[in-house]
């Protein structure tokens, strides 16, 4: 493989041959070589590099500043989907809790009002879901009465 030479290097003459197994070597300040097959270990181990960050960088997440508590309540289990999270760009997270063993089906809009129901069902039997993103979400009962507590956690 042959490098082109840089300017600091006129003539192709004064490149010097080392062995390497490498395509490319970085500018550290070396004159520009030749590579031909092995590189000594000192040329090819890794070398320090200094790294500094300017201004200040947190390492812990952030706590929400505000939440919604909510309560949906459906009294046969057969009511019209509902939207219990709207979408909402801020949120840092929601937490959702039923109170049934046959639970409610959550998703998007389209897949609550569906014939054939789609999306998550969630029972009380599971941890409480715990969503970690903006999209709104719908529900809709799985025929008994039930009640779906939403914690809405976001950002100002």
């Amino acid at each position: 493989m042959r490098l082109d030479p840089s300017p600091d290097v006129p003539d192709d003459d004064e490149l010097e041959d080392i062995q390497g197994d490498a395509f490319c070597l970085c500018d550290v300040g070396l004159p520009l070589h030749r590579i031909s097959a092995h590189v000594p270990m000192e040329l090819a181990a890794p070398m320090p590099v200094d790294v500094s960050i300017k201004g200040v960088v947190s390492a812990y997440l952030q706590a929400a500043q505000f939440a919604a508590y909510t309560t949906f309540v459906l009294n046969t289990g057969n009511e019209d989907p509902q939207q219990i999270l709207p979408r909402d760009d801020k949120r840092y997270r929601a937490v959702i809790q039923v109170s049934t063993a046959t639970g409610v089906w959550l998703g998007k809009r389209e897949q609550v009002f569906a014939t054939l129901k789609q999306g998550w069902l969630q029972t009380n039997a599971m941890q409480p879901l715990e969503l970690r993103n903006e999209q709104g979400l719908w529900m809709v009962g799985n025929g008994v009465p039930v009640n779906v507590m939403v914690v809405n956690e976001r950002y100002a």
